[in-house]
């Protein structure tokens, strides 16, 4: 690089001097100047005024690289005009953006200095061809001019324009001066942008942290809300993983199966099971949970202390987000009581309320249901209709109490003649009916009666009196003597009538041809 012959005066000495002191001075108010205080444009123009600092030395701008590689002025007092004259491309050369304050890598000697990474020198702008022309009212440019690259670790950032109106003034020293000058700039510069980088970091995490931060206490209040309800419930809660491990209990859990949480974690509800439930239930059970994900039903299960209990069971299938089993949640309630109500209220209904024994109702049900399987089987039936002789008697003499005693004496010795099979009813005041099911022959209804009528033979003591009563039993078959209930239930109690009129039996078997 051509140097120029420097002034030798004592006033171009001082002058010299003082402005390599300015400089140094600049470098120093570079130092002071705070990242986190300012931003881009703002720090650039704090550096920019600490290296103005005289008259002389004013005319500086300088250029930032932008994203598209080209040099953009980011800060510079009046000289941008100047500058434009003098780092005006050649014009043969297009501009990608025509404009004074935009220029190339490698165009110009400013676009030469940020392509290369060096300083470019023009120690005397009249006398370099490329800015002889480019004076102001056509006047040559007279002054120096350095484009030194403001650079970090080797990267160009941009690049710093010194003008001074005296041609050969820059040397050596301000050369180096003003290198440290940009290279401790391009270090701020990259400084300020990863502080920024990590201030924009830090706020937008501080965000997230804000907003996860009251999405969990949202959250936790939610879990605090689910748990005060999981624990207030009336119903039963349990909740099992997806192995069918207990995981979680409430304490009406507690107060139906007597089991605190502690004495199941981690078990299988199998250990409330009654041992009275068929599998057939349980493999319905989860067949239906895999399907359509929820299960309804009662269940009788067993307490702690062995009680059995009735439970009405709400189960639902929780999935995981791949769609897989993760939680199983039963809601039961104890039904035991409504449901002993509910059968007792059954009993009264179908049941007759002295004896005990099922009433026409129920009994017409199930002669139709055995007359059903009967006729599917190709099996016999029998139908008995038995009145208790001289009943009238016994209650106009001794008593409605007295009958009544009798009564239920009679119902429990009729019991004890039949098969668990069989059914006997009270339909009347002294009648009673029995059903036979499965008989293979007419003589197996015939013994059943005579045993019934046998039993008669033993006195009876309702209240202390010694009673001597007997039967009178009528007997019709299916399918001999009628396939319905009205034609069995017809030709039994006609037969039953022909042995009230006769002697010679307590028990008769129908006939066709027996007068009604």
């Amino acid at each position: 690089m051509i140097r120029p012959a420097y002034a030798e005066s004592s006033l171009e000495l001082n002058r010299h001097i003082v402005n390599l002191l300015d400089s140094l001075s600049a470098i120093h108010g570079l130092t002071e100047i705070s990242l986190g205080d300012a931003d881009k444009p703002r720090l650039i123009k704090q550096a920019l005024k600490a290296l103005i600092s005289n008259q002389d030395m004013e005319r500086c701008s300088i250029f930032l690289l932008d994203e598209d590689g080209m040099l953009s002025n980011a800060a510079g007092l009046d000289w941008d005009n100047m500058l434009s004259g003098i780092c005006s491309l050649s014009e043969d050369t297009t501009l990608r953006h025509p404009s004074k304050n935009h220029f190339r890598l490698g165009d110009g000697i400013m676009g030469r200095a940020a392509e290369s990474g060096n300083i470019e020198h023009c120690p005397s702008c009249a006398e370099n061809p490329q800015f002889k022309r480019l004076g102001i009212e056509g006047r040559p440019v007279e002054g120096a001019l350095l484009c030194v690259p403001i650079t970090c670790e080797s990267k160009v950032l941009g690049v710093l324009n010194v003008f001074y109106p005296t041609p050969g003034f820059f040397n050596l020293w301000h050369e180096r001066l003003l290198l440290l000058f940009c290279k401790i700039l391009g270090r701020m510069l990259v400084n300020h942008q990863l502080t920024h980088h990590l201030n924009t970091l830090v706020e937008f995490k501080t965000t997230e942290l804000t907003d996860t931060n009251k999405a969990l206490n949202a959250r936790v209040d939610e879990m605090h809300t689910a748990a005060a309800v999981f624990e207030s419930m009336n119903e039963a809660v349990l909740v099992t993983d997806q192995h069918n491990r207990i995981i979680a209990a409430n304490s009406a859990f507690t107060d139906i199966t007597g089991y605190t949480p502690d004495d199941v974690k981690g078990k299988n509800p199998r250990l409330l099971s009654s041992g009275t439930q068929s599998p057939e239930l349980y493999r319905k059970m989860w067949d239906t949970l895999a399907s359509t994900g929820r299960w309804s039903g009662e269940i009788k299960n067993r307490r702690k202390s062995g009680e059995l209990y009735i439970g009405w069971f709400s189960i639902s299938l929780v999935r995981d987000e791949q769609g897989q089993p993760a939680r199983y949640v039963a809601v039961f309630s104890d039904i035991s009581e409504r449901k002993a109500s509910e059968e007792h209220i059954y009993h009264l209904a179908h049941h007759d309320a002295l004896t005990g024994l099922p009433n026409r109702t129920l009994f017409n049900d199930r002669l139709q249901q055995g007359l059903l399987k009967a006729k599917r089987d190709k099996t016999r039936l029998a139908l008995m209709f038995l009145d208790v002789n001289k009943f009238k008697s016994v209650n106009d003499v001794l008593g409605h109490a007295v009958g009544d005693l009798l009564l239920k004496e009679v119902a429990k010795r009729i019991q004890d003649c039949l098969r668990e099979s069989d059914s006997a009813a009270r339909i009347g005041g002294d009648e009673f009916v029995v059903l036979l099911s499965n008989i293979e022959t007419t003589r197996d209804a015939m013994n059943v009666a005579e045993k019934i009528s046998n039993a008669f033979n033993r006195p009876f003591e309702p209240a202390g009196y010694t009673l001597q009563i007997s039967s009178s039993i009528g007997i019709a078959v299916y399918p001999e003597h009628g396939e319905d209930d009205e034609t069995l239930m017809k030709n039994a109690d006609m037969a039953m009538y022909h042995v009230k009129e006769g002697e010679d039996s307590n028990v008769k078997l129908y006939q066709p041809g027996i007068p009604d």
